[in-house]
């Protein structure tokens, strides 16, 4: 298969042998270290292929033999490429097309807007249009991140924007205000959003609220990231002459997002001992009424020193919203041999990773955005190896915690934050 396909890329011919010594033919051609393929019994002639440059050594072998060749057919990679290469205007064809290609991907031609619910697409297009994002404009110098800064400016009704190219295609994705707001929890009590783990600020959205942290700033569990307080509007007339309004207890509603940072500890022997299944099953059947268990079937005890347990129950529907007191078991044994496997350190060291990797994955969030994964190898004593797994992510780390009764007010040098985001210049 091998020489074929190193045939077709250096050429081949297909030839037709005729004469009286066709074997002696084909002895010859193998003697002299030429190879043949494909070769064809007919009636008084040969049918065979060889490579081009074997057949430049053919001529003595054929006139040895007292054989006349003819070439039928010549195939092959240079073959093809001279015929292509007769054809100019193929090669400028194809040469304008990848070039036309080319130009054409370096811009945006579709424009895609996912999360509208409520406001209509064509404000939010006809915004792009303004930030200077529109079907046709090139890629090179677009600023996405100050655009879909802008973007929630230009529409008030949304939220928050991110604007990334794909190919051809923006794909700008957007969340509005008033779904967010409708996503909260029902209970309207005032509350705090706080913080429910360690980390590192990088994106505040205030909906309803105060906002007390800032990009970049450290927060440990449990600090009050947005309060549920609001300060009056500046020239909002006081209730009682002389003293300001008090600020209002509201539930504090919002998205924080911060980098945080998970770590664990793994390690794999070199010499593990696994348990492999013979084969052999045990299975018992069980059926539990009103709290007691008969067995059905499987009676005695397991006949097998060593073994895995599985178990599958099954429970009668649900009638009318009353359950039924049955439930069958079935419980199947599986014997076991218990073996010592030797493991090189790389196979070690790649199962220590994925232990480390799954457990932390158990901890992170599914929203949650990986950044960056640090590995530290840690040699043992030689018989096992460890491996310390650190995973940096983005997530909102953002809890609701409901605001006590005696709820001390805000000071009033905090910095208020509305149901509107302040305007940028």
């Amino acid at each position: 298969m091998i020489l074929r396909v190193l045939s077709f890329l250096l050429g081949y011919v297909e030839l037709r042998v005729e004469g009286r010594h066709l074997e002696r033919f084909v002895n010859l051609a193998v003697s002299n270290g030429i190879y043949v393929w494909d070769v064809r019994r007919l009636e008084g002639e040969l049918r065979l292929r060889m490579g081009l440059r074997a057949f430049r050594r053919l001529r003595p072998v054929a006139r040895r033999a007292r054989c006349r060749v003819r070439v039928l057919g010549r195939r092959g990679f240079p073959f093809l490429l001279r015929r292509v290469a007769r054809r100019r205007v193929l090669w400028m064809g194809a040469a304008a097309a990848f070039l036309l290609l080319y130009v054409l991907s370096a811009h945006v031609w579709f424009i895609q807007v996912d999360g509208l619910q409520e406001v209509p697409e064509r404000r939010v297009l006809a915004a792009l249009d303004r930030l200077g994002l529109r079907p046709g404009v090139a890629k090179r110098g677009l600023q996405l991140e100050r655009m879909a800064a802008r973007l929630p400016i230009e529409v008030p009704e949304l939220a928050w924007a991110g604007i990334h190219i794909r190919g051809t295609r923006a794909v700008v994705r957007v969340a509005e205000r008033t779904v967010l707001l409708r996503r909260q929890a029902p209970d309207e009590a005032p509350a705090d959003v706080v913080a429910a783990k360690d980390g590192v600020i990088t994106r505040v959205l205030v909906l309803m609220g105060e906002r007390v942290v800032s990009e970049g700033q450290t927060v440990r569990r449990g600090q009050v990231l947005i309060r549920g307080h609001l300060t009056p509007y500046e020239g909002e007339p006081p209730q009682d002459a002389g003293k300001p309004p008090p600020p209002r207890r509201v539930r504090a509603r919002g998205m924080v997002r911060a980098r945080v940072w998970y770590d664990t500890y793994a390690e794999t022997p070199l010499r593990p001992e696994i348990a492999a299944r013979t084969g052999a099953v045990f299975t018992r059947r069980l059926v539990r009424v009103a709290g007691k268990t008969v067995v059905l079937s499987g009676f005695g005890k397991v006949p097998f020193a060593d073994y895995q347990r599985e178990e599958t129950a099954v429970r009668p529907a649900a009638w009318r919203k009353n359950r039924f007191p049955v439930e069958l078991f079935t419980l199947k044994y599986y014997e076991v041999v218990r073996r010592v496997e030797t493991l090189t350190q790389g196979e070690a060291l790649r199962r220590a990773q994925a232990e480390a990797k799954r457990r932390l994955l158990e901890r992170i969030p599914v929203t949650a955005r990986i950044l960056r994964e640090t590995t530290q190898v840690l040699q043992g004593d030689g018989r096992v190896v460890g491996v310390r797994l650190s995973i940096e992510t983005e997530e909102d780390i953002g809890r609701v915690r409901v605001l006590p009764s005696s709820a001390v007010a805000t000071p009033p040098n905090s910095v208020r934050r509305g149901s509107r985001l302040p305007r940028q210049p």
